[in-house]
């Protein structure tokens, strides 16, 4: 009844209301420093220390990581429910890595990061230099990232620490404080590039190659005590060092400096190969492009009798010569003659970076590489030959014709791609080449042929839809399928690929209608096609008459559906 519902709720209501009285009320918490700051919290029951902590991080910009709260005279843990009352808020660096439980290296790199919120302390700064000793490579990192956060770039005392730790015995810490340097000295700081030449010669290449990308950074362009100093590097037992040599010259060095280009040249005939290597780097970065002495004193590094060195230089010609230059296209054709197929493969490419197009010195020379005896070279002239030869080249395009009957299927598969971008439309002889390899025993070379046929026919040479049409009945369903898609581009080309009724057997049935139907959805359908498909007889084109019907021009169907029975 009504007064049942009112009773019952109403018994409801008294519930709650005594359940409000009976909740516990809210927690006041003041927490204090020794400087005098107080701060009044309120937190719900229950509350823990590690929440009090996130409260007094929020107001107070002091990372939770670094507050330590004691009531009374014990030290609370985070775990420690709240109490009313008052705290006393001490912060304290050591904590984050002196206490076990905060001992991990995660720790210490979240206690980094955290650092950042406290700013340029004495006392945080210190004790990230402490971190700079840590084992834990990440740590170290996080320290060097941290201690650039802190403080200002060129502050003198930060820079003299640094400094001091470069002649720390434990080979990390003198990496780290390299590390730092090179982000908060001034360019150009004497200090610190003294000490920093200094650890070229240290015992570890770690040191030495972080001493040598810190100079980057350090080193004025054009100092040339420091680029003596870093050529000295290309001499480095160690690949990464001497890499990171040629890095920083290029860095520190001004395009054509006479004095780096004689310290780099000094190393040309060093008695170790890797060191004439990084010479021949270095200087095709720092000489002047078109400089004819440094190119020639590079290239006579092709007498080399380290194939390695060879092969550098003939790269640091192609990268010091201007483009067009006679002399340096004339130099690198002289490679194609080198007993080393590595060599020649290496060369044309170089070519291809200096020779102007049409440049017929370099294009006799690429075409006479294509009955190169390694198929290495071969392919790799061929694939060129584009870059240097104009489209319409006769001799060129001829040449490339050859390389269709090479025993390697990539160099008949490049010859056809180089074919469709330097060919013109209808030349006889490639498109006579290329159809015969519409019947290679490699399915993706006829695949191949098929597409450069498309590109360089003509659109009244029937040869090209015959052989299309044919390719119907190919064995690999891939070629079908390349036959399908011509069909519809011929067919919306305004050519007639429908002339033989011979495409509609066996399996090449179901491809001839995939075309069809292809050709009906261009909206372009020749006019004569359009008019076989209709009148064409077969039950397997029923579906292609009412596509045409749906998507070709008006004109085209209801000319075509004239005569037919509805």
């Amino acid at each position: 009844s009504f007064s049942d519902f009112c009773a019952q709720h109403r018994g409801r209501d008294l519930f709650r209301m005594k359940s409000a009285r009976r909740s516990p009320p809210p927690i006041y918490v003041n927490v204090y420093t020794l400087s005098g700051r107080s701060l009044d919290v309120e937190l719900e029951p229950g509350s823990s220390v590690a929440g009090l902590k996130h409260v007094i991080a929020h107001e107070w910009v002091i990372p939770a990581l670094f507050q330590q709260l004691v009531r009374g005279a014990e030290l609370v843990q985070d775990t420690e429910k709240v109490s009313c009352g008052c705290y006393l808020l001490v912060v304290s660096l050591d904590g984050a890595c002196d206490d076990p439980e905060n001992g991990t290296s995660e720790r210490r790199i979240a206690a980094l990061h955290a650092l950042v919120g406290l700013g340029s302390r004495s006392a945080a700064i210190d004790w990230v230099f402490g971190c700079f000793e840590d084992e834990d490579e990440d740590v170290r990192n996080a320290a060097v990232q941290t201690l650039a956060q802190l403080t200002e770039r060129g502050d003198r005392k930060i820079v003299n620490a640094l400094v001091s730790r470069l002649e720390h015995g434990r080979w990390f810490v003198r990496k780290a404080a390299l590390s730092a340097l090179c982000q908060l000295s001034d360019r150009g700081d004497p200090d610190a590039i003294r000490a920093t030449c200094g650890r070229l010669e240290d015992r570890l290449s770690d040191v030495r190659r972080a001493a040598v990308q810190a100079l980057s950074n350090l080193a004025v362009p054009g100092d040339s005590n420091v680029v003596v100093a870093v050529s000295a590097v290309l001499e480095d037992g160690l690949s990464d060092v001497r890499r990171a040599a040629v890095q920083t010259l290029c860095n520190i060095t001004l395009r054509g400096d006479k004095a780096a280009l004689d310290a780099v040249k000094a190393r040309f005939q060093h008695v170790r190969w890797p060191v004439r290597q990084a010479a021949v780097q270095a200087m095709s970065k720092i000489a002047e492009p078109g400089d004819r002495q440094s190119i020639c004193a590079v290239y006579a590094r092709l007498e080399d009798r380290c194939l390695d060195v060879r092969r550098t230089a003939v790269r640091a010609v192609a990268e010091m010569a201007v483009r067009g230059d006679s002399h340096a296209v004339s130099m690198i054709c002289a490679c194609f003659a080198d007993k080393v197929p590595c060599l020649r493969e290496a060369s044309v490419p170089a070519l291809a970076q200096i020779a102007e197009k049409g440049n017929r010195t370099a294009v006799k020379a690429v075409c006479s590489l294509f009955s190169d005896e390694s198929w290495m070279v071969r392919l790799a002239a061929v694939r060129t030959l584009p870059e240097i030869a104009e489209k319409g080249d006769e001799s060129a395009v001829t040449s490339a014709c050859t390389c269709l009957e090479d025993d390697l299927r990539h160099v008949r598969r490049a010859a056809l791609q180089t074919l469709s971008l330097i060919s013109e439309r209808g030349h006889e002889v490639a498109v006579t080449s290329t159809l015969a390899r519409v019947m290679d025993d490699s399915a993706k070379i006829r695949r191949a042929a098929l597409w450069t046929l498309a590109k360089i026919s003509n659109t009244n040479d029937q040869r090209v839809v015959a052989a299309v049409c044919e390719c119907l009945e190919d064995r690999h369903p891939d070629v079908r399928a390349t036959a399908v898609q011509l069909l519809a581009q011929f067919a919306d080309e305004g050519r007639c690929p429908l002339r033989p009724t011979c495409f509609f057997q066996s399996f090449s049935r179901s491809a001839a209608r995939s075309s069809l139907i292809k050709a009906s959805e261009s909206s372009r359908l020749s006019f004569s096609a359009a008019t076989f498909f209709f009148r064409c007889p077969f039950e397997a084109l029923s579906g292609v008459r009412l596509l045409i019907c749906r998507w070709s021009p008006p004109t085209v169907s209801c000319f075509a559906l004239g005569g037919q029975k509805r």
